[in-house]
C-alpha cells in the first residue's frame, strides 16, 4: 500500500468486549466445538488460509483447513476433549504468500454434559433442504446442539458450580451473550462461562431480604433485562378454605444496565380485589398469581405479551401506560373481553410474529392432546380474532402427545415453527402444511437401569450460529483508487454498523458519524473521498466502528498519509 500507514488501536474486540488480537487466545481453555479463529490483520493480504491440527498432528498436512477473504473465520467439527495447534497464512493479491503466522494453541474441555454416552439427541427426521442449519439452546440439559443432534456447546463450571442448579430460559441474544435464570438470579455470560451481569437481587420488589425470580430472564435489543418475579400487597384475604394474609403479585420488571428498575408492572393492576374471592385459591400457586410463566417483549411497538399458565390467559400490556390493551384466552371475571377463548389451556410462551399472528405452545388439559396454535391479532382492518392453525403433537408413538408442563415454540423462516414439547422430552420443527421437518428426541443414560430415558427441557432457543454478532475492519486499496474501508460482517445476524471520523484537536460533538446496515457474511465499503472533506483526508484521523447488535464491540484504527 503506497500512500496509507495504518495500524490497529485495538485491532479486535472479543465478543465482551475485551481487547484481544488472537482468537482463541494462546492456551485457552475452550468448551465449545464450533470455533471463531481471528488473527490481527496484515497488510496488502488478500486472502487467509487457517489451518487446524491435534497437538500432536502436522499442521501443514493439516486436514481442518480454511480460507477466508479475512483475518476472522469459524471453523466446525472440531472435538470435546481435544487440544489443538493452528497457524494462519496470509497471501497478497496474486496468491502469493506473504506471512506465517507463529504456531497458536488451544484445547476444548470434556462435560459430562456433552457426552454423547451420557446424553443423546437421535435425530429421527431433518429435512436438510428446509430446515435452516443453526444450534438450538436446551435449558435443562445446559448445552446447545446442532441440526445433526451434536453438541457443540455446554455451560462450562465457572461462577460456582451452576450445572448443580436448574437452569431455565437458556438463549443466546443478538449480541452475541447468553442469558439464563438460576434458582436465585438471572445470569448473563460470554460463550466461555464468564459473568457480564446479573440481577440486583435486592428484595426492592419482593419486600424480602431477595427476589423471587422464575421462569423469564431476558436480554433486550435496548440493552436492558426483562424477568418476571414475585411480590405481594399488604392485604388479606378470606375464602371458605383458606386465609391469605399477603396478596400475591406476579411481577414483570426491566432491569437496565445498572441494575436501577427502569420499568415494573404487576398482575394488581390488571386483577380486582372481588375477582380473586371469584376465582378462589385455584389461582394462588406458591408465592405467584396466576402462575405467570412468560413475558415477551415486542420492543418495536412498544408492548408486553404475558401469559398466565392457571388463568389459561394472555395478557398485552402496554408498555408506555402500563395498562392490559388486550387479552386472549380465558379471563377473570371482571374481564368481559372474548378473543381466543377455547384456543388453548395451560399455555406457555406466547409469541407474536408476522402479520398481527400470536403463536403459543397449548399444553391443554391433562391428559388431552398438546398443540401448537396460531391465532390473529384484531386490527381495524380485520376485528375479529381467529384460530389460523393448529397442529396438534401426537402425531406419532415415538413420545405422547400430551405435554402437562414446559414447553415453548419459536417462529421459524418460511412459516415454520421450532416447538419443545416440555416433559414430554421432543424437539420438531413443522410448518403450516403439517410436515415434520425435523425431530429430535433428547435422552439421559440411567446408569441403574442400564437404558435410555427422555429428558425434559423447559425451553429451547434457536440462533444460527454461537456468532451472531461479530465483525473486522480493514483499509485497503485498489490501483487508482484512493483508500476505502471495508466492514465485514463476520457474524451470522444481520447487524448495523456506526462509523466516527475522530479528527484530533475536534471535541466529540463534531465527529462526523455514519451508519449502514451489513447483512450476515457480507462487506461494506466505505469509501473516504465520497464522504469526506479533502481537509479530514489529509490525516490523520481515528476511525472507530461499533455494532448496533452489540454496542460493546467496537474497532479503531488510525488513517495517516505518508509523507
Amino acid at each position: 500500500m503506497k500512500n496509507v500507514l495504518f495500524y490497529f488501536l485495538f485491532a479486535a474486540t472479543s465478543l465482551t468486549g475485551f481487547c484481544q488480537d488472537l482468537i482463541p487466545a494462546e492456551g485457552a481453555k475452550l468448551n465449545f466445538v464450533q470455533v471463531l479463529f481471528q488473527t490481527p490483520a496484515v497488510q496488502e493480504a488478500h486472502s487467509y488460509k487457517f489451518l487446524v491440527a491435534p497437538e500432536n498432528g502436522n499442521l501443514h498436512s493439516a486436514s481442518i483447513v480454511k480460507n477466508d477473504p479475512t483475518h476472522v473465520t469459524v471453523i466446525d467439527g472440531l472435538e470435546f476433549g481435544t487440544a489443538y495447534k493452528w497457524l494462519v497464512l496470509a497471501k497478497d493479491k496474486d496468491g502469493k504468500e506473504i506471512f506465517e503466522s507463529a504456531i497458536h494453541h488451544f484445547s476444548i474441555q470434556r462435560s459430562l454434559a456433552a457426552d454423547s454416552t451420557e446424553y443423546r439427541y437421535a435425530i429421527h427426521a431433518y429435512d436438510t433442504a428446509r430446515v435452516e442449519d443453526g444450534v438450538v439452546f436446551l435449558d435443562y440439559s445446559g448445552v446447545a446442539v446442532d441440526r445433526r443432534g451434536k453438541a457443540v456447546w455446554f455451560l462450562p463450571n465457572v461462577a460456582g458450580n451452576l450445572r448443580m442448579e436448574r437452569l431455565r430460559d437458556l438463549s443466546m441474544t443478538e449480541a452475541g451473550t447468553l442469558t439464563f435464570l438460576t434458582n436465585k438470579v438471572g445470569i448473563e455470560i460470554d460463550l466461555q462461562g464468564h459473568t457480564l451481569w446479573k440481577t440486583p437481587g435486592d428484595g426492592k420488589i419482593s419486600g424480602d431480604t431477595v427476589e423471587f425470580y422464575h421462569h423469564e430472564f431476558t436480554r433486550l435489543n435496548s440493552g436492558n433485562y426483562l424477568i418476571l418475579c414475585n411480590g405481594f400487597e399488604n392485604k388479606s384475604l378470606d375464602f371458605e378454605d383458606r386465609h391469605i394474609e399477603r396478596i400475591p403479585l406476579s411481577y414483570v420488571v426491566e432491569y437496565d444496565k445498572t441494575g436501577d428498575t427502569a420499568w415494573t408492572w404487576h398482575s394488581g393492576m390488571y386483577v380486582r380485589y372481588d375477582d380473586y374471592l371469584k376465582v378462589g385459591t385455584k389461582v394462588f400457586n406458591g408465592n405467584s398469581f396466576g402462575h405467570m410463566n412468560s413475558a415477551h417483549a415486542d420492543e418495536e411497538n412498544g408492548l408486553i405479551y404475558a401469559g398466565f399458565r392457571d388463568l389459561s390467559a394472555i395478557l398485552v400490556i402496554d408498555r408506555k401506560t402500563r395498562k392490559v390493551i388486550r387479552t386472549y384466552g380465558d379471563k377473570i371475571p371482571s374481564d368481559t373481553g372474548k378473543d381466543a377463548i377455547g384456543f388453548f389451556q395451560k399455555q406457555h410462551a406466547p409469541v407474536p410474529f408476522g402479520d398481527h399472528e400470536v403463536v403459543v405452545f397449548n399444553n391443554n388439559v391433562v391428559g388431552a392432546t398438546s398443540s401448537i396454535v396460531v391465532f390473529n391479532e384484531p386490527t381495524k382492518e380485520d376485528p375479529e380474532c381467529r384460530l389460523k392453525w393448529e397442529f396438534t403433537c401426537d402425531f406419532d408413538s415415538l413420545r405422547p402427545g400430551n405435554s402437562d408442563r414446559l414447553g415453548n415454540v419459536q417462529p421459524m423462516p418460511n412459516d415454520q415453527f421450532l416447538v419443545n414439547m416440555g416433559n414430554v422430552a421432543r424437539l420438531f420443527e413443522v410448518n403450516r402444511q403439517n410436515e415434520i421437518l425435523w425431530d429430535c428426541l433428547p435422552d439421559r443414560w440411567n446408569r441403574d437401569s442400564a437404558r435410555w430415558e427422555p429428558f425434559e427441557n423447559y425451553r429451547l432457543h434457536y440462533r444460527k450460529s454461537l456468532y451472531p454478532c461479530f465483525f473486522s475492519i480493514a483499509l485497503k486499496e485498489e490501483i487508482g483508487q484512493a483508500p476505502f474501508l471495508e466492514i465485514t460482517n463476520e457474524g451470522s445476524e444481520d447487524d448495523i454498523y456506526f462509523v466516527d471520523i475522530i479528527i484530533p484537536g475536534e471535541k466529540t460533538k463534531d465527529r462526523y458519524r455514519f451508519n449502514t446496515p451489513v447483512y450476515a457474511e457480507s462487506s461494506w465499503r466505505f469509501d473516504f473521498t465520497t464522504h469526506l472533506s479533502k481537509r479530514i483526508l489529509a490525516g490523520p484521523f481515528t476511525i472507530r466502528v461499533a455494532s448496533k447488535n452489540n454496542p460493546d464491540l467496537v474497532r479503531e484504527l488510525i488513517y495517516q498519509k505518508d509523507n
